[in-house]
């Protein structure tokens, strides 16, 4: 965890923290899951070449998050948790 992960960590609820440490999960779980894939296996696309290889899909995944961890991360920043009005944990949405 980097410093500024730990200095959130110790300033976060837990429940916001239980969803940081989500994220760092999945990221764990996604390098072990092509960890033992070859260059040629992250890049085979099924559908001869129409649809999305693993690589593929992993490189928008990782740019979509950037985009939403960034506008989260400087919501996080600029708030202030004692004025924050809490209603209690985050619970997904019907979406989810």
């Amino acid at each position: 965890m980097s410093a500024n992960r730990a200095e959130m960590a110790e300033t976060l609820p837990a429940d916001l923290q239980s969803v940081m440490d989500e994220l760092d999960k999945a990221d764990r779980e996604a390098k072990q899951l092509v960890s033992e894939l070859t260059e040629a296996d992250l890049n085979w696309q099924p559908g001869g070449g129409t649809g999305w290889s693993v690589a593929q899909c992993l490189d928008h995944l990782g740019q979509m998050n950037s985009v939403y961890t960034a506008a989260l991360r400087a919501a996080v920043r600029e708030a202030d948790p004692k004025s924050m009005a809490r209603r209690g944990a985050i619970q997904p949405g019907w979406f989810a």
